[in-house]
C-alpha cells in the first residue's frame, strides 16, 4: 500500500511539473535580431566581425557577406555591442526586441589604429646553403653556377675535385685540374684546385 502512495504523489508531481512547463513556456516569447555589419570608409561587409548582447550569452559573428542573426532573444530592450579586430568597439543603446518580431540593426564601423610596440628584426646571412646560393646565380649579371657546403655534404664528395664535377659544365681532369666548357682553347692547368 505504501509503494502506491509514493506511485500517486511521483504521478502527480510529475504532471504538475508538466503543466507548469507548458503555461511558462506560453508566457516567454522571443523574437530576433539582424542587420549587416560594413566598414565605414569602404562600405565593404566586415567578415567576422561580431555583435553581443550586454550582460547576456547571446551574439552572433558576421557572415561572407557581413550579415548576422541572433535568433531566441527574450523580449526586452538591449544593448548591442559591435567589435571586430583593427575597428572601433561600437556601443548600440536600447534595442528593443518584440515577440516573434525580427529587429533589424546595420551598422559602419569606424577603422582604428592599432600601434604596437616598435620590432627590429635582425638576421645574419647564410652564404653555403642551396638557397643562398640560387639567390646569388639569380641576381647574377653574368652566367654562374656554385655548389654549396650543403650540395657537398648530401653528396659525399671527400674533396673538391668530387665536389667540383657535380657542378654543371665542369670537369675534373686527373683528379686536380678544372675544365670549364665554354672557355675555348685554354689549358685546364690555368684551373687547378
Amino acid at each position: 500500500m505504501h509503494a502506491g502512495r509514493i506511485r500517486l504523489v511521483a504521478a502527480l508531481w510529475l504532471l504538475l511539473m508538466t503543466l507548469s512547463l507548458q503555461v511558462f513556456a506560453q508566457n516567454v516569447t522571443t523574437g530576433r535580431i539582424v542587420g549587416k555589419i560594413v566598414g565605414a570608409e569602404s562600405g565593404e561587409a566586415i567578415i567576422g566581425a561580431s555583435v553581443m548582447l550586454e550582460g547576456t550569452k547571446l551574439g552572433a559573428a558576421a557572415n561572407l557577406d557581413g550579415e548576422y542573426v541572433i535568433n531566441n532573444v527574450p523580449v526586452g530592450t538591449y544593448r548591442l555591442i559591435f567589435s571586430s579586430v583593427g575597428r572601433v568597439r561600437t556601443t548600440v543603446e536600447a534595442v528593443t526586441v518584440t515577440a516573434n518580431g525580427a529587429v533589424r540593426y546595420d551598422i559602419s564601423l569606424q577603422p582604428q589604429e592599432i600601434v604596437g610596440q616598435q620590432v627590429i628584426v635582425e638576421a645574419t646571412r647564410l652564404y653555403n646553403t642551396e638557397a643562398s646560393m640560387l639567390k646569388e646565380r639569380e641576381r647574377s649579371n653574368s652566367v654562374t653556377d656554385a655548389i654549396s657546403s650543403q650540395s657537398i655534404s648530401k653528396t659525399g664528395a671527400v674533396n673538391a675535385a668530387a665536389a667540383m664535377s657535380r657542378v654543371t659544365g665542369a670537369s675534373v681532369v686527373g683528379g686536380k685540374y678544372v675544365l670549364i666548357r665554354g672557355l675555348g682553347g685554354r689549358s685546364p692547368e690555368a684551373a687547378s684546385i
